[in-house]
């Protein structure tokens, strides 16, 4: 199961890489470019590159049993090993004897994360649910 980021958070993604490649063309209109212009070129395609990479990783894959993170380095754990998990706000925290993963669940689609849910749901673990209250 692979559960991809909101398309929301994609598109905002592709419509600065565009609108810095805008820029960037129209700087380098001018008969001499200068330093920012070079770095808005490199920041629309960063923007771009960062958007295609987002399409290519999803945010979390479940295979053969296994939960990893997109992150270059990021952290993966088996399902079977999950002890607790604590729901937040906005976040969940899948905690192992080792190890533990926090998935944040505003970025992902409310579809995918109904399945996502269902498929924890499955997991024989202790749930907790904790809010977090700012006292002043």
């Amino acid at each position: 199961m692979k559960i991809p980021y909101k398309k929301k958070r994609d598109f905002i993604s592709l419509i600065s890489a565009i609108l810095w490649g805008i820029y960037a063309g129209y700087g380098f209109t001018k008969e001499s470019p200068n330093t920012f212009d070079y770095l808005t070129l490199i920041c629309s395609v960063g923007y771009f590159l960062y958007f295609l990479f987002d399409k290519k990783v999803y945010y979390l894959t479940i295979r053969d049993g296994i939960i990893k993170t997109r992150k270059i380095f990021g952290k993966s754990i088996p399902l079977s090993k999950i002890k607790r998990i604590i729901l937040n706000d906005n976040k969940y925290m899948l905690i192992t004897d080792k190890s533990e993963i926090q998935i944040d669940t505003k970025i992902i689609d409310s579809e995918t994360l109904n399945k996502f849910n269902a498929e924890l749901e499955k997991l024989n673990v202790e749930w907790n649910k904790k809010t977090f209250t700012n006292n002043v």
